[in-house]
């Protein structure tokens, strides 16, 4: 201690101290870490079986298979998740280093955000109709994923019902309302030859980018605005799905409700 004085000072060594009193709280014991697991273990499987008074939902995603780096074709993908839309055109290729990915970033206005679901959804059909027309890909049926980083009930892999908007978007009308649906009302009205075949959560995304280029990649974990993950769970411990029992041996994604920070 001695040393340490004498090498940065007695005012730094106080400020380390104080640093080193703060940090305290922050330790954690190994006993506590193992009641920290049995405690959200314990949680996740009330949410499994359906508790509405979990603390983890465990939301069920409707995706039953992960990509394994052999996909080929050429998809559109969209990103919605805050004050900024992102339009990609995704051609993967033979093996996961030759995928051609282009995208492009369009700012969403306040008057959209706070406008009406018309308003909102026109002007994403908008974006895609640029970003397609940039690419000369008019002729083209193109199958588009949807990441949606908002609160939903999914009914299905290409149906997820609003539950409540949050990141500063406020449109009443379109809470309780398909979001797909939505989205491909505007995208016919526009004349695209696009479809959304697929919604999902960031959280889920993640997970599936990752075992694309990683086949050992089973979970998908988001620290940003929010925080949230997912993992694979077997079919048939997933009590909320109402699924033929013949395919008890299959898989879906869960994630957990996407909390908030404010």
């Amino acid at each position: 201690v001695k040393n340490l004085i004498n090498r940065i000072g007695m005012g730094e060594f106080k400020k380390y101290i104080q640093l080193d009193e703060l940090l305290k709280d922050f330790e954690i014991s190994e006993k506590s870490l193992h009641e920290v697991k049995e405690n959200m273990l314990s949680e996740m499987e009330k949410g499994l079986q359906g508790n509405a008074n979990a603390d983890l939902l465990m939301l069920p995603t409707y995706v039953r298979a992960l990509p394994d780096g052999s996909e080929q074709g050429r998809y559109v993908a969209l990103d919605l998740g805050g004050t900024r839309f992102r339009v990609l055109i995704v051609n993967f290729k033979e093996g996961t280093t030759n995928d051609d990915v282009v995208s492009k970033w369009f700012d969403i206005p306040d008057k959209v955000m706070k406008g009406s679901g018309e308003q909102l959804f026109d002007y994403m059909a908008e974006c895609i109709a640029i970003v397609v027309s940039e690419n000369s890909l008019e002729d083209y049926e193109l199958p588009l994923g949807f990441t949606f980083s908002f609160p939903c009930k999914l009914q299905g892999l290409d149906s997820a019902v609003l539950l409540n908007w949050t990141k500063g978007f406020n449109i009443p009308e379109v809470v309780g309302q398909d979001v797909v649906a939505r989205l491909n009302d505007a995208i016919v009205a526009r004349g695209l030859h696009v479809k959304v075949e697929a919604i999902l959560n960031d959280t889920v995304g993640c997970l599936c980018t990752g075992a694309y280029e990683d086949s050992g990649a089973c979970i998908g974990v988001i620290y940003g605005t929010g925080t949230n993950a997912c993992y694979i769970e077997k079919v048939e411990n997933v009590k909320t799905l109402m699924l033929d029992t013949s395919e008890s041996n299959k898989k879906t994604t869960r994630h957990q409700p996407h909390m908030e920070s404010e």
